[in-house]
């Protein structure tokens, strides 16, 4: 128990804290600073001082140390072990960038000399570098985060039809825009205009009628109208239906690649506590450096 309640404040180390969570990497490092307490164990001391000495002298350096992506994947990791759920594609992609910092970690330390940073390599010894499920999510997401479109045949099948209908889309309205023009119903400067995604014809208004399809505005004036041409919105319906079909098959695929996942979460759940002790060292190594600290 400290005494009295307000210590922290009393002796500004509230604002050490704070500075402390400003050079943390994310989350993870933010909320280690946050449950940070005041310790009498020796031990601790020791080995909290060594692995913020040795990230200072990486920090100085210019090491190549991992210093990105530490994306706190806990939240997920406990839901889809419950059962009954999946990984979202946000939460899979942090999930797949988290892996890749630990094996980025572990390569780091297998090209340093065993004798430097033994703290460090020692806080990092059991991390576990999960190659085979990175290499499966990297067969079905791209490093964009992005479903990739082989990830299935039928994802690819999906997806190679939503784009001929989209260019369909585009061919019907350039081909009705100069039929429209070759019959007088328009300026012969007039151009397709894309509004809500949707191709959009000018025709004058007294030759709105002339074009099957939908007016969907018209001018200021009220001399134009926008039509957007009836095969058009059959174009756009079947796309729907389409897109629908393409997230319910992503979602196929996500539930596959959490099935991959869950015998993985006690490595997973251990790896994201090493990042969050190793974002630690890190925030208090360049909080002191620009103290001028040692």
């Amino acid at each position: 128990m400290i005494y009295p309640h307000n210590f922290e404040q009393k002796t500004g180390f509230n604002k050490i804290r704070a500075a402390l969570q400003g050079k943390c990497l994310g989350s993870l490092g933010e909320s280690r600073v946050e449950q940070m307490q005041f310790t009498t164990d020796i031990s601790l001391i020791r080995t909290q001082l060594s692995r913020a000495k040795e990230f200072m002298e990486i920090c100085l350096l210019s090491k190549d140390f991992p210093q990105d992506n530490y994306f706190d994947t806990r939240q997920g990791l406990k839901r889809i072990a419950i059962g009954n759920t999946y990984l979202s594609q946000q939460e899979l992609y942090d999930l797949k960038r988290s892996c890749d910092t630990i094996k980025n970690i572990n390569l780091f330390f297998r090209r340093t000399p065993d004798e430097m940073y033994p703290a460090l390599r020692e806080l990092c010894s059991g991390i576990a570098v999960q190659h085979p499920l990175l290499q499966h999510i990297g067969r079905i997401m791209d490093d964009n985060g992005e479903i990739r479109d082989d990830a299935t045949p039928e994802l690819r099948h999906i997806r190679s039809e939503i784009r001929t209908k989209r260019a369909s889309i585009s061919s019907v309205a350039n081909r009705l825009l100069r039929a429209a023009k070759a019959q007088g119903w328009c300026d012969a400067d007039a151009e397709v205009n894309i509004r809500d995604g949707k191709p959009l014809i000018p025709i004058q208004a007294a030759n709105k009628r002339k074009i099957q399809g939908i007016v969907f505005d018209e001018s200021a004036t009220g001399k134009t109208a926008y039509i957007e041409p009836l095969e058009s919105v059959e174009l756009n319906n079947a796309i729907t239906e389409l897109e629908f079909a393409e997230r319910r098959e992503i979602i196929k695929i996500l539930i596959a690649i959490t099935e991959r996942v869950c015998p993985c979460i006690p490595d997973l759940m251990d790896a994201n506590e090493t990042l969050a002790e190793l974002d630690f060292a890190r925030a208090k190594a360049r909080l002191a450096i620009d103290m001028n600290a040692d």
